[in-house]
This record gives structure tokens, C-alpha cells and sequence, in this order.
């Protein structure tokens, strides 16, 4: 690729074409995002949504594999079972803090998954953010 002479052909080299709509778009100019609303009605909140949900569908146990995985917070977790153990056993520390990520990201449950990553759970609940 030749070197850009000016500003406007710097951006025509960064473009790319957009496999849905097949247009040319330029991510790296401030009015890309202006023109693709306008032409295409919301497509990056539809973009946005897609991305959100595909990330909080699994954060239960994304969240249970940062514990796992951090040393200071898997401490706390078991000492928290430890030292409560007349109150709480593992399913209703589990269940609880899956049930506080729903409600801190205003979270609509999907279903049930079976296959978590994480060892510390059995099953998590798959989610998807709430149509407001």
C-alpha cells in the first residue's frame, strides 16, 4: 500500500467493506458513526446488543472463573464458607452470588447450562440483557 498523502486518504485506506451491508466504512473518522446511523438505521446499538449478550449470556460463570483464578478472591471465598458454615453451604453462597450478577446488570435469564468452566459451580444460569 502507497503512503497517504493527506488525511482524507488515510482514512480511505483504513476503510473496509462491511460483510453485512457492503458498504465502504471508515471506523477511524468521527462521522462513521453519524453516517451508518443515518443510512442504516441503529446498526450499532443492534452491533452493541449482540456483543453484550453474547458476553453476559455466560457471566456467571466467567465471574465464578475469576475467582477461581484470582488468589486473594478464592481465599475469601472459602473463608467465607468457612467461617459461615452453620449458614451458608455451597449451593446458597453459589446461588446467591448468581443471583446478585443478575440483578447488579439488570440481567433476563435464558436457561440453564450444565457445562460450566469453572469448577467452583455444577450448573450456572445463561443470561441476556433486559430489552429496556
Amino acid at each position: 500500500m502507497r503512503r497517504a498523502q493527506n488525511d482524507e486518504e488515510v482514512a480511505v485506506q483504513r476503510s473496509y467493506t462491511s460483510q453485512s451491508t457492503g458498504q465502504k466504512a471508515t471506523p477511524f473518522t468521527g462521522d462513521f458513526l453519524i453516517r451508518t446511523k443515518n443510512k442504516n438505521g441503529d446498526i450499532m446499538k443492534q452491533f452493541m446488543d449482540t456483543v453484550l449478550n453474547k458476553f453476559t449470556e455466560d457471566i456467571t460463570d466467567k465471574i465464578f472463573l475469576m475467582i477461581q483464578n484470582d488468589h486473594d478472591l478464592m481465599a475469601e471465598y472459602l473463608d467465607l464458607l468457612d467461617k459461615h458454615k452453620d449458614n451458608i453451604d455451597l449451593k446458597t453462597l453459589n446461588s446467591n452470588i448468581g443471583k446478585y450478577i443478575k440483578e447488579s446488570f439488570s440481567l433476563d435469564n435464558l436457561s440453564e447450562s450444565t457445562e460450566p468452566k469453572s469448577t467452583l459451580i455444577r450448573t450456572f444460569t445463561k443470561h441476556k440483557i433486559k430489552k429496556s
